[in-house]
């Protein structure tokens, strides 16, 4: 396989509606996979620990996209992610998780 190739695989996403409005919810790349990870671990002791309170919101801020694959927020955004409803927060999240490979659905297969 060339890199040429690589480069164009195609991204899994899933059309969403919240509020009237059209989104994307798109697996990570991998740049923003690696800041997932590391915002979602912490080091006690040297031992890393899993950190929940950024889960949702950072798997929401790195998987949401405008219709044009772009994403909605930035990285700075996570006050903003906070802010959206809670019933938008899960629809989101629910859809990022099974595209990216996490959760329950995940480990079973």
């Amino acid at each position: 396989m060339s890199l040429q190739h690589l480069m164009e695989l195609k991204f899994n996403e899933e059309e969403i509606i919240i509020g009237e409005e059209k989104y994307l919810v798109r697996e990570m790349n991998c740049g923003d996979f690696g800041k997932y990870q590391a915002s979602i671990i912490k080091f006690v002791n040297n031992k890393p620990e899993y950190e929940a309170k950024n889960a949702q919101k950072n798997l929401i801020m790195y998987s949401l996209r405008d219709m044009d694959g772009k994403r909605v927020f930035k990285d700075k955004d996570g006050e903003l992610v906070e802010k959206l409803p809670k019933s938008a927060g899960e629809k989101i999240f629910e859809i990022a998780t099974r595209l990216n490979g996490m959760g329950e659905e995940a480990a079973k297969n």
